[in-house]
């Protein structure tokens, strides 16, 4: 566990970041876009589960490899299922305990996206709760994100059209 007592919403790419509360706010760059964050955007915080430093060694079961990405209730892992296949692993994590909304939200997103079946649409393997940890196993898919491949500005209009007709597709879907 990191205490870390203070957060902020990114104005720019909307990215919730946390700081030590002993950090100076004029030195405040968001870890995920670079830009300045100011002041007023601030919040006190609680006690933070780090998931760098805490990653599990298994949950409900599946062997967790490493982390793949982190976002502000959740984490998804790299684990591999009974048969040695590797899969995600998304898990949610809140500050402390998860509250009840947050957990409606997650077990509606696994109910939902476990009806569909679609090319560009993840499958959903199992989902569930593990002691206290409420978890969504998918599919894993290998490569970057749309998000790399245009901050890396290697994307060009042909593949990101494609693209967005793919994600398009998924969305009516």
């Amino acid at each position: 566990y990191n205490a870390a007592r203070m957060k902020a919403r990114c104005p720019h790419c909307t990215q919730t970041v946390r700081y030590p509360d002993n950090t100076t706010p004029d030195l405040l760059l968001c870890s995920d876009c670079g830009h300045r964050i100011p002041e007023k955007s601030f919040k006190a915080d609680t006690v933070v589960i780090d998931l760098r430093s805490h990653i599990p060694s298994e949950v409900a079961g599946y062997p967790v490899l490493d982390l793949i990405a982190r976002g502000a209730s959740g984490a998804v892992y790299r684990a591999l299922d009974s048969k040695g296949r590797t899969i995600a692993l998304k898990v949610l994590v809140a500050d402390g305990k998860p509250d009840r909304e947050a957990v409606v939200r997650f077990q509606r997103e696994a109910q939902a996206t476990m009806k569909l079946d679609h090319p560009h649409i993840v499958k959903v393997l199992d989902a569930g709760l593990a002691g206290k940890r409420h978890f969504i196993a998918m599919e894993y898919v290998e490569g970057e994100s749309l998000r790399e491949l245009i901050a890396k500005k290697e994307i060009d209009l042909r593949t990101a059209a494609a693209a967005l007709r793919d994600i398009a597709k998924a969305l009516a879907h």
